[in-house]
């Protein structure tokens, strides 16, 4: 999922490091995102699909690419599903997880699926590819991204809390009133916030 440039790189936010635990923390949630997300397309399409590789490595303004390599028997182009690799950006996911999560990891879920389903024919962004993105996870076929890709001094919200489903940011006000007590809990699993890290700018 390549990179669409969108306003002035003066109002787009600077990549920001989180602690180690923080990161690794937010890369196992998108792995296990990304087997959802797979699991997901296999009841859609009514049928098993194999497993990828899935690695953070990528770097640059993709936010996410799929590849495979294809075999032939006789005339008949194969994929081979031995090779399926998912590629993702961990910059890109460090600084956008949500959007990263929501909308990165189902388009590169969906290359795979049309890869596997209907073979190497299809067009990358397709009808095929279309139709799983639309109607088996109810998101426009968007083919790039408008993640903000310059760099900015502040991160609107810093303070990195974890729950039993994802990662969460706190702004200061809210994390200097869970620093006084106040308890947050997710809105969607239900359990308590815990502190796991601060975002912070990097030039």
């Amino acid at each position: 999922m390549a990179n669409q440039a969108t306003g002035s790189a003066a109002n787009t936010p600077r990549t920001g490091q989180l602690n180690n635990q923080a990161r690794h923390a937010l890369v196992e949630t998108a792995r296990a995102k990304t087997l959802r997300a797979l699991v997901k397309v296999e009841l859609f399409l009514d049928r098993e699909l194999p497993t990828p590789q899935v690695t953070f490595n990528l770097r640059g303004k993709t936010a996410g690419i799929f590849q495979y390599n294809t075999c032939r028997t006789g005339r008949t182009k194969l994929i081979d599903e031995r090779s399926l690799l998912i590629r993702l950006n961990q910059a890109l996911l460090l600084t956008h997880p949500r959007q990263f999560i929501d909308e990165v990891i189902p388009h590169e879920i969906c290359h795979l699926a049309v890869a596997c389903h209907y073979g190497a024919k299809p067009r990358p962004h397709g009808k095929e590819w279309q139709n799983l993105m639309q109607n088996c996870f109810g998101l426009p076929a968007n083919i790039y991204h408008n993640f903000p890709v310059a760099q900015a001094r502040t991160h609107p919200r810093p303070y990195a809390y974890q729950c039993n489903c994802g990662i969460h940011y706190f702004t200061a006000r809210r994390h200097n009133n869970r620093l006084r007590g106040s308890q947050y809990s997710c809105h969607n699993c239900g359990g308590l916030l815990h502190y796991i890290g601060k975002l912070t700018a990097t030039r």
